[in-house]
C-alpha cells in the first residue's frame, strides 16, 4: 500500500506547529478572517483574539485528532514511546501557552472567569494523593518518570491539569466531535486495511502483517488498548450522531460504525462487553419522557437479570462466558482472562501490603513476579501492571487516591445524567466515559488513550461553562 500520510515525527516540532494552523484554519471556520488580518494588520488584533479558550481548543482539536494518528518509520516498535512523547509535548506547550495568556490578561487586567467546581477539588486530591505515593514511594524516581508503562507522576499530572485547564476555559463545540472522528475514522480505516492483509505505513515490520500480529492493530498499538480507544470514542459520537439537530453532525455516524466493525472483529471480547453492558445501562436516558425512560428501564434490567442468569447457568466447559460463569459461582482459575485471574490475585495481596498510599505510580512493574508468554516471538516477560485501572490504582496510589480518582468520574457522569435533556453533548460525553470506564475493568489506563478520557471528561464539565455565562 506504500506510505500513508499521517504525523511522521521526524522532524517534531515542525508537524505540531503545522498542524496546530491545520486545524485553526480549516475546522474553526470563525477564525478564516484572521488569517487576512494577520497579513493586513498585522499582530496587533491578532492577538486580541488569542485567548485562553481558543489555546485550549487548539490544543483539544490536536489530541483528539491526531494523537490516535500519531505513527513513524519504526511502527509498532517505539509506537508506545512515541505517543508518551507526543502527548507529553504538546500538553506541556498548551500548559506554557496558557499560563502565557493569562498572565498576559492580569497585567492588561482583563476579567478572567474562573469558577472552580467540588469535582475540582476531588481531581486536585487525587493529584495530590498520587504525589503522596510518590514521595512516600521505596522506588524513588521511579514514580516520576517510569521507563515501562510511562504511568508515572508525570503522567498523571497532566492528566489532572488537561481536565482541569479544559473545564475551567473551553465549552464543548461541534469541533471538538469532528476532531475526534477524524481520529477515530482514521484508525479504523487502517484497522480495516490491515484485516484485509495489507500494511499501510509499514506499521508491521517487514513483509509480515496483522495475520503474523494479531495482537496489535490500527494506530494505537496493542489490540486491548485500540479496543479501550474503541469503547470511549465509538459511544461519544453515536449519541452525538442520533441526538443532534445540526444535518452534518450526523455523519459521524459513520467513523462511529466503522468503529464498531473493528471492535466487534478485533478478537477482545471485554471490549464487546463494555458495549453492551454500556448500552443496557444508558438506553433508558435517550427518552425525556419520565414514562417511557420507566418502560425503557425496567426492560434494561429485566435483560440484565436474565443475562446473568443465563451465564450462571452456562453449560458448556469453556470459553469466555464459561469464565464468566465460574467467577458467579465464586470460583477465580489462574487462567481465567488470558491470565487476568493470577494477576488480580496477586494484585489484591500487593494492595493489601500497600493499602493506604500504595507504591507510587509505575511501581508495579518491579513488584508483579508473574511471567507469561504472549509475545510473537515466544519470549517470558514479566507482568508490567494489574490489567485492571482500579486494581492498578488500589496498587500504585492507595485506596485514597482511588476513591478520589472514582469520585472524579461518577461526579461527572452524575452531571451528564441531569443535563441530558438540554445538551447534546452530555449524554454523549457521559456514555462514552461510562462505556470507558467499563472496558478499564479489564484493561489499564495508561497515556495511550486515557488522555483523550481526561480531555473529554473536561468538555463534559465545561458544559457548565456556558451557563453560568449565560446567567
Amino acid at each position: 500500500m506504500g506510505k500513508i500520510l499521517f504525523l511522521r515525527t521526524g522532524i517534531f516540532f515542525e508537524n505540531v506547529t503545522c498542524f496546530f494552523f491545520f486545524f485553526l484554519v480549516f475546522l474553526d471556520s470563525r477564525r478564516l478572517d484572521d488569517i487576512g488580518e494577520l497579513v493586513v494588520g498585522g499582530f496587533k488584533d491578532m492577538r486580541k483574539k488569542i485567548t485562553c479558550e481558543w489555546i485550549t481548543d487548539c490544543y483539544i482539536m490536536v489530541m483528539l485528532g491526531l494523537f490516535p494518528l500519531v505513527i513513524d518509520k519504526s511502527g509498532y516498535e517505539s509506537m508506545s514511546f512515541l505517543k508518551y512523547r507526543f502527548f507529553t509535548y504538546v500538553t506541556c506547550i498548551w500548559v506554557i501557552c496558557l499560563l502565557i495568556c493569562i498572565l498576559k490578561d492580569l497585567l492588561c487586567r482583563n476579567q478572567i472567569s474562573i469558577h472552580f467546581r467540588p469535582i475540582h477539588a476531588m481531581a486536585g486530591l487525587f493529584l495530590i494523593f498520587t504525589i503522596l505515593a510518590s514521595f512516600y514511594s521505596p522506588y524513588g524516581s521511579v514514580n516520576f518518570f517510569s521507563k515501562g508503562m510511562y504511568d508515572d507522576l508525570l503522567v498523571i499530572f497532566l492528566y489532572v491539569v488537561s481536565f482541569i485547564g479544559i473545564s475551567l476555559f473551553v465549552v464543548p463545540k461541534r469541533m471538538h466531535l469532528w476532531a475526534l472522528g477524524i481520529g477515530l475514522g482514521g484508525c479504523s480505516i487502517i484497522c480495516f486495511l490491515q484485516m484485509l492483509g495489507f500494511n499501510p505505513a509499514n506499521l508491521y515490520p517487514g513483509v509480515l502483517n496483522y495475520s503474523n500480529f494479531t495482537s496489535f492493530l490500527g494506530t494505537i498499538g496493542n489490540i486491548d488498548f485500540l479496543s479501550t480507544y474503541l469503547c470511549l470514542t465509538i459511544p461519544v459520537l453515536l449519541v452525538y450522531s442520533l441526538k443532534t439537530k445540526y444535518r452534518w453532525d450526523r455523519l459521524l455516524i459513520f467513523p462511529a460504525i466503522l468503529g464498531l466493525v473493528i471492535l466487534l472483529n478485533c478478537g477482545v471480547s471485554s471490549g464487546v462487553v463494555a458495549i453492551l453492558g454500556c448500552a443496557l445501562v444508558s438506553f433508558p436516558f435517550f427518552f425525556e419522557e419520565k414514562k417511557k425512560t420507566k418502560i425503557a428501564a425496567i426492560l434494561c434490567v429485566s435483560l440484565i437479570i436474565l443475562g446473568v442468569v443465563a451465564v450462571y447457568f452456562y453449560p458448556k466447559k469453556s470459553g469466555t462466558v464459561y469464565e464468566i460463569s465460574q467467577v458467579l459461582h465464586g470460583k477465580m482459575e489462574d487462567d481465567f482472562g488470558t491470565g487476568r485471574g493470577q494477576i488480580w490475585k496477586q494484585g489484591v495481596s500487593l494492595f493489601l501490603e500497600h493499602p493506604w498510599l500504595g507504591t507510587g505510580p509505575g511501581s508495579s512493574e518491579y513488584r508483579y513476579t508473574i511471567q507469561w508468554y504472549r509475545l510473537t516471538n515466544g519470549t517470558a516477560m514479566s507482568v508490567g501492571d494489574s490489567h485492571n485501572a482500579y486494581l492498578e490504582y488500589l496498587v500504585t496510589i492507595g485506596i485514597f487516591g482511588t476513591l478520589m480518582y472514582l469520585m472524579t468520574i461518577i461526579t461527572g457522569m452524575i452531571f451528564a445524567l441531569k443535563t441530558r435533556k438540554s445538551n447534546a453533548f452530555s449524554l454523549a460525553l457521559g456514555v462514552g466515559i461510562l462505556c470507558y470506564s467499563m472496558q478499564v475493568f479489564f484493561n489499564t489506563t495508561i497515556y495511550l488513550v486515557a488522555p483523550l478520557m481526561w480531555i473529554l471528561l473536561g468538555l463534559l464539565e465545561g458544559i457548565q461553562n456556558r451557563k453560568e455565562k449565560e446567567e
